[in-house]
């Protein structure tokens, strides 16, 4: 079945990062293997410093980092360079670490989540090129390679060129062997080209680099790099070209997505290797949302389409392969509650609409379903059933989720029996911190709140920060305080603060170009285990 697929792969990875990180010097080269990495050592932030500062409208000085960790770090784009920002969790400092300056940038930069390692030291780049996305080059351009750069003393080194001997006339065999009319030649390349550089995933505990390679085949294959023992292991063999890399949130799963053409209507399939490889297998589903893990080995599958969305909804153990299904129909912003007993989602056409375009039987509504019996109930909402978005879960047993109403402002709990509440405050966007315990709401104030809606305090916002520009929200490890993004109208430039969540106003950390503005595109590091 023809889908396209977004995945928001959301990996705080853990790892630790010295303040007095010399700054990256991209041109150094090791000739050694990696050093074995230490262990992580718990390393606690110091006290934020209070403010009540106005957030300033000029350029910020950046000034080095000033505690111990942990840190927000992510990519910024600055004088038509890339760089690496790590930021203090207080927002006090900053080290600003070039992106390596030989780094191939043809299909994009891979996440951070994706490619900084959790102990803070290495980051994992390409270099040279296997053609371009969409524009297949030549073999004089086949020396692409995955690199290593250790970012406390700004050395790298190449871990292996990721290219067959005689790349790209391989898939010319690789064709002949699929025999299939659409899948020429030129067709697995660039499918190959544009998921080389995308399909690399840092284990949780940083031990293992999975990365895509065609060093051994006619196609991309899984391999594994072991920064104990600096060895390569390839763990799958197929015909497929490698697109996502994951792992499961226990890590003794890799997952993998691959296809044999890219572009809209591209089909994936799905595969899961055990960490020892001494298990493959293909799993009924083409999705695993690896960002709601209902449990180790459990996540939600869907399929999507143009002009529908998400729809056909399941369950799907990564290990057995059981597919349990929970909505056949159309669904959006699933919301899975903290104690994984409850699941939410907006849904505006039966399964039955899918397949004829009618249901009499059906209404559109906002529904909740027993993760237990799998039954389900449509909540009535008052108003209009579109003004309702941003379906999020929250900590409480009374206020298992929140939502807003757009047309109102407002911010409203919802328990897992249907009872809707307003949390009495305007807001057009909320967040709920790390710990479950506090919740934070953004309108024409800055409102913080428990969990269970008892009222904190108000921040006032700037004037400069009113209107809709504010987008992403970060809260601290330890739920001190946030980090957020405004979109600045006038010159889109992205503007970052600072909050301390018991004193002081916003304060301005950043004002630049950064990458991406999805949560995904943050990555904590250097947090205490």
């Amino acid at each position: 079945m023809k889908r396209i697929f977004v995945f928001l792969m959301l990996a705080f990875l853990v790892f630790a990062c010295t303040a007095t990180a010399p700054r990256l010097a991209p041109t150094d080269t090791l000739s050694s293997t990696p050093t074995p990495l230490a262990t992580v050592t718990s390393a606690q932030s110091s006290t934020p410093v209070p403010s009540t500062a106005s957030p300033a409208t000029t350029a910020v000085a950046h000034s080095a980092l000033t505690t111990q960790g942990p840190y927000l770090a992510y990519l910024r784009s600055q004088g038509g360079r890339y760089e690496i920002v790590f930021t203090d969790a207080d927002g006090s400092g900053q080290e600003i670490i070039p992106y390596p300056a030989d780094a191939n940038t043809q299909v994009g930069l891979p996440s951070l989540s994706s490619t900084l390692s959790p102990d803070g030291k290495w980051l994992a780049y390409y270099t040279g090129s296997a053609g371009k996305c969409f524009g297949n080059g030549g073999a004089d351009t086949a020396d692409l390679a995955l690199n290593l750069v250790n970012l406390a003393n700004g050395k790298s080194q190449v871990v292996t060129r990721l290219l067959s001997h005689d790349y790209p006339k391989n898939f010319v065999q690789a064709a002949q062997q699929l025999d299939q009319e659409t899948l020429s030649a030129d067709v697995l390349q660039n499918a190959f080209v544009c998921g080389i550089t995308q399909a690399i995933a840092w284990s949780g505990d940083g031990r293992y680099l999975a990365f895509a390679g065609q060093m051994d085949g006619l196609s991309s294959d899984l391999y594994l790099y072991d920064m104990l023992s600096q060895t390569i292991t390839r763990l799958s063999s197929g015909p497929e070209e490698l697109q996502i890399i994951a792992w499961s949130q226990d890590g003794r799963w890799i997952l993998t997505w691959g296809s044999y053409a890219e572009g809209e209507g591209m089909v994936y399939d799905l595969y899961v290797t055990s960490l020892d490889g001494s298990d493959v297998h293909k799993l009924p589903v083409s999705s695993c949302d690896t960002t709601s893990w209902l449990d180790d080995q459990t996540c939600f599958s869907f399929e999507s389409e143009n002009g529908v969305g998400t729809y056909n909804l399941a369950l799907v153990n990564i290990k057995t392969s059981q597919v349990v299904p929970v909505w056949a129909g159309e669904f959006s912003s699933l919301a899975v509650s903290a104690d994984h007993q409850w699941l939410a989602y907006f849904s505006h056409l039966s399964s039955q609409a899918l397949k004829t375009g009618s249901d009499p039987n059906f209404t559109p509504g906002l529904y909740l379903v027993n993760l237990r019996t799998f039954k389900s109930s449509r909540v009535a909402l008052p108003g209009n059933l579109d003004d309702y978005q941003s379906l999020q879960p929250l900590g409480s047993a009374e206020r298992g989720f929140g939502l807003l109403n757009t047309s109102e402002n407002t911010l409203y709990f919802l328990s897992p029996d249907g009872n809707l509440s307003s949390a009495g405050v305007n807001a057009s966007r909320f967040s709920l911190s790390p710990d479950r315990q506090y919740l934070v709401a953004i309108g024409q104030k800055i409102h913080f709140l428990e969990a269970d809606g008892t009222f904190l305090r108000d921040v006032d916002l700037p004037a400069a920060l009113m209107g809709q520009g504010i987008q992403t929200i970060l809260w601290r490890p330890d739920a001190s305080g946030l980090f957020f993004t405004y979109q600045a109208p006038q010159d889109a430039s992205t503007q970052f603060y600072a909050l301390d969540r018991s004193t002081g106003g916003p304060r301005l950390v950043d004002r630049t170009s950064i990458l991406s503005l999805g949560p995904s595109d943050f990555v904590w590091v250097g947090m205490p285990k």
